[in-house]
């Protein structure tokens, strides 16, 4: 009931609760009330705020204001943030991230950034995904720019190509050619592997258009990453038709790794096909031991049948 009267005739709805409502009841009311007061007069929300004790709607209550206060004005929610306890202010703040980067992006990108580390980061990762599903090519041109001064982690930019990867991938991936080669790579793991989430196949092309070295192989792992637990048997297939080298290698690690739990036999397997001598041991180590540990005696028949060196097979403790 109190939902409905707010909307229309919020002075009658609240003057109602003061007087005919008590207890619980009374405060869970008004904290309803100024969260839906909240979306067009803020400030009044945040007086009905003031009366409203810990628990009960409280924490709700304060994360719609602060939202919806900083998307109409940023500076009046922090400064009203800035009078509130420790715990209240953080938790705030934290809230204003989504509201704020819906409405003025930039500036909330920039507020951010000022923020102590940990809230810092994440803050920034709230506004980036948020700007970045809605306004892409302004959110990596930020984040270009203040990634290059090195004032960003790389989780930030991780969450912006996310975000942009399930809105448009293709063209998220005719983006990263602007970066540095390690930066690539950790772009090219990322789209990957999220685009995989929805469309593999399209992940798998855009992995192979890539020139060979290190940015290719992280693509393929980040395709392998997702199709190999989605659909292995077709993972598998395509893996096997990639010619030798570091991005098959990186492939094959992802799709042992990942088919480990549900088929141990064919992951190792795959581990024995790992060009790479250290990706080798340790799949080798972490596959051996769950099989083990699934199947006991007769996983060690299995394994001491395949073409396992004596250090792998005395790592696994099957002398």
């Amino acid at each position: 009931m109190i939902q409905k009267w707010i909307q229309t005739d919020p002075e009658a709805a609240l003057n109602w609760a003061n007087q005919s409502l008590s207890g619980k009841s009374k405060i869970e009311a008004l904290a309803l009330a100024g969260s839906i007061i909240s979306k067009t007069d803020p400030p009044r929300a945040a007086l009905l705020f003031e009366n409203i004790p810990y628990g009960l709607g409280r924490d709700a209550l304060l994360k719609d204001i602060a939202s919806n206060w900083a998307a109409v004005d940023s500076k009046l929610a922090i400064a009203w943030l800035n009078g509130l306890d420790s715990v209240d202010r953080n938790m705030g703040i934290m809230a204003m991230a989504e509201g704020w980067a819906s409405s003025k992006p930039l500036e909330a990108a920039e507020f951010g950034s000022t923020l102590p580390s940990e809230q810092k980061l994440q803050f920034l990762e709230m506004v980036m995904s948020q700007w970045a599903s809605e306004d892409p090519i302004s959110a990596i041109a930020w984040i270009k720019e203040s990634y290059e001064l090195q004032s960003l982690p790389d989780s930030i930019m991780r969450r912006t190509y996310e975000s942009w990867a399930l809105k448009d991938p293709q063209q998220a991936s005719n983006s990263i050619k602007d970066f540095d080669e390690k930066t690539q790579a950790l772009l090219a793991d990322t789209l990957s592997s999220n685009w995989a989430r929805s469309n593999p196949t399209g992940a798998a092309v855009f992995a192979l258009s890539l020139p060979e070295g290190n940015v290719k192989a992280e693509a393929v792992g980040g395709v392998m990453a997702q199709w190999s637990r989605s659909d292995p048997m077709e993972a598998s297939k395509w893996l096997a038709s990639l010619e030798q080298g570091q991005a098959k290698n990186k492939g094959i690690l992802e799709l042992a790794l990942a088919i480990s739990g549900s088929d141990p036999s064919s992951a190792m397997k795959w581990a024995l096909e790992l060009s790479n001598q250290e990706d080798r041991e340790e799949c080798i180590q972490r596959i051996g031991k769950i099989w083990i540990n699934q199947a006991g005696a007769e996983a060690v028949s299995e394994i001491k049948k395949m073409s396992l060196s004596p250090s792998e097979i005395k790592q696994l403790g099957l002398e």
